[in-house]
């Protein structure tokens, strides 16, 4: 089972630096392996003020966390926790940023916003996105309806984006 999700984070920081600090953070978050979270961090900055002084980029950070179904309940409890504060991968990102290698006065700057995280059906793979209601929540026999619908909103898309090539 897996998790895909996205965030904005603003910091100053290079692709690599910031790729590498979130994939650690969510790791260690969540109580999977580095290898168990994969990150794309694309930057948007505002090219109005070219001069010397560095402005804080904004990061969209799309991830994907696969874990064995074993720990996938402690997962779940988690990404909970963290839609609802993100206070505690804060301070883990300010460890691993500082690691590396951003400095402490950006650090000390950086702001997380729109965590979310949507649980993903064993086996489907496809590009993230909104697929309706967005509930997360689910249990029992509507998790089945759910994961269902969610690899039929995602066979519609990859169909549509092959016709509109």
């Amino acid at each position: 089972m897996s998790y895909k999700g996205s965030m904005t984070l603003k910091i100053v920081g290079n692709k690599a630096q910031v790729e590498t600090a979130v994939k650690k953070a969510l790791a260690k978050e969540l109580g999977v392996e580095d290898s168990a979270v994969s990150v794309s961090a694309t930057e948007s900055r505002r090219l109005s003020d070219a001069s010397a002084r560095q402005l804080a980029g904004t990061w969209k950070i799309d991830f994907t966390v696969t874990a064995p179904e074993a720990k996938m309940v402690a997962v779940e409890a988690k990404v909970t926790s963290l839609k609802t504060s993100t206070a505690s991968l804060k301070t883990e990102l300010k460890v691993q940023l500082k690691a590396a290698g951003v400095s402490d006065a950006e650090i000390a700057k950086m702001e997380v916003s729109s965590f979310t995280a949507q649980k993903q059906a064993s086996g489907t793979t496809g590009t993230t996105g909104t697929t309706g209601t967005g509930a997360s929540q689910s249990t029992g026999g509507a998790r089945s309806f759910n994961s269902l619908s969610l690899f039929t909103a995602l066979a519609a898309l990859a169909t549509a984006s092959m016709h509109a090539v």
